[in-house]
Order: C-alpha cells, then sequence, then structure tokens
C-alpha cells in the first residue's frame, strides 16, 4: 500500500538562507550537534588533539539527556584542548546560517542517527563534510571526494581536516548540494512524481504543489 519517496528530512533546507556572508571563512572545524553522547564531540577532540596547535574548533549544540556544554567543556579538557574550543549554545537561526558558511570543514562524527539535517546545511552553504564511512547515517550517500571524505580513523580525519583547511571548491560543493538537499528541487521533484502518478492512474491534474 506504500511507495517510497526519495526524499529524506534533509531534503527540505531553505537553500538562500545559507548565503549571503561576505565575510571570510575563519572557523576552522565546526560541529552542529545537541551534547549528547551519540554526537561523539570527544572524537573530534581526539582528531583536534594531534592537528596543528593553530586549528581551533567551534561547537554549536543544546543540551541533551543530563549532558551540558560543561560537560563538553570537560570532555575537551581531558584531551588538552579546550583552549582551542569554542562553545555556543543555543545558537539563534541567523547566527547558525553564518556559522555554517564561514567554517572551512563541518565534522559529523555521529556513529548512527538519522537524517543529520546539519550535513545539507552545511553542503548548501558550501563547506565541505568530513564523516566517518562506518557510520549509519542518512546523509552520509552524498559525501564524496567532491564535497568532502569518508575517513576510517581519526588519523583519516585529521588528514582529511588539514586538506579542507588549505580550502575547498565552496561554490561547485554548494552547486551540487542543492540538486540534492534544496527545498525548491525537491518540492519540484516531488511535484513531478505526484503528477505522473495521478496520470498514469487515469487521473487528472490540475494544481502543482505549492
Amino acid at each position: 500500500c506504500c511507495r517510497m519517496l526519495p526524499f529524506s528530512a534533509a531534503s527540505w533546507v531553505r537553500e538562500g538562507e545559507l548565503v549571503g556572508y561576505k565575510g571570510r571563512r575563519d572557523i576552522d572545524c565546526l560541529m552542529v550537534a545537541n551534547f549528547a553522547n551519540y554526537k561523539r564531540h570527544w572524537l573530534l577532540f581526539k582528531v583536534l588533539r594531534k592537528l596543528p596547535p593553530e586549528v581551533t574548533a567551534v561547537c554549536v549544540g543544546v543540551p541533551l539527556k543530563g549532558r551540558t556544554a560543561a560537560t563538553v567543556r570537560e570532555e575537551a579538557r581531558e584531551y588538552g584542548v579546550s583552549d582551542r574550543v569554542t562553545i555556543v549554545e543555543r545558537a539563534k537561526d541567523n547566527e547558525l546560517r553564518e556559522l555554517f558558511q564561514r567554517a572551512k570543514v563541518f565534522c559529523a562524527f555521529s556513529d548512527k542517527e538519522g537524517s543529520f539535517v546539519a550535513v545539507a546545511e552545511s553542503l548548501l552553504a558550501g563547506t565541505p563534510v568530513v564523516m566517518f564511512k562506518n557510520a549509519i547515517i542518512g546523509t552520509k550517500d552524498a559525501i564524496d571526494q567532491s564535497n568532502g571524505a569518508l575517513v576510517s580513523s581519526a588519523t583519516q580525519a585529521r588528514s582529511a581536516v588539514l586538506h579542507f583547511l588549505n580550502g575547498a571548491n565552496h561554490a561547485e560543493i554548494r552547486a551540487n548540494a542543492k540538486g540534492i538537499f534544496s527545498s525548491t528541487v525537491s518540492c519540484a521533484k516531488l511535484n513531478e512524481l505526484l503528477k505522473d502518478d495521478a496520470l498514469r492512474s487515469g487521473g487528472k491534474w490540475s494544481e502543482d504543489v505549492e
């Protein structure tokens, strides 16, 4: 009785809201994730620990499951990188959109979750994504050598981060992401799927999806 549609929660990002920042990319590593365990902030700190001391990270999130900003700060301290980590709690939407555009690389280090919409937002901001190859994440299929890296270890993650810190084709990353995650593009795709289904079944189509 059901037919799957080729969309996820990450298919409906308003790409127009992720452009407009005119400043330079001054955030080395960005992680946008709640403070729960499964987001694996500790893995970011492990990667950061053996990167050059001038490399820093910004962690944006909200408290969840008993873990707070203080919990994340303590983890950073345990890895010896607390002075290189900035934690932003409960960022407003406009602040968050600017952070995506300021970042040089987005670190998506979760082990398992659903669509991980922040990955889509990052790519639509032209920011490359580093993710672990064995992660079970809905947006993983969108990551390739043109817009990020799928890695198997912290060592590989460091190499990928260093690579993207030296620059990336941000315009190309954004352009390619629009075909996958843009709400405008997804709406048009949905319209065509519903229209074709209606016509094939002998129905009529008089009003497009808005």
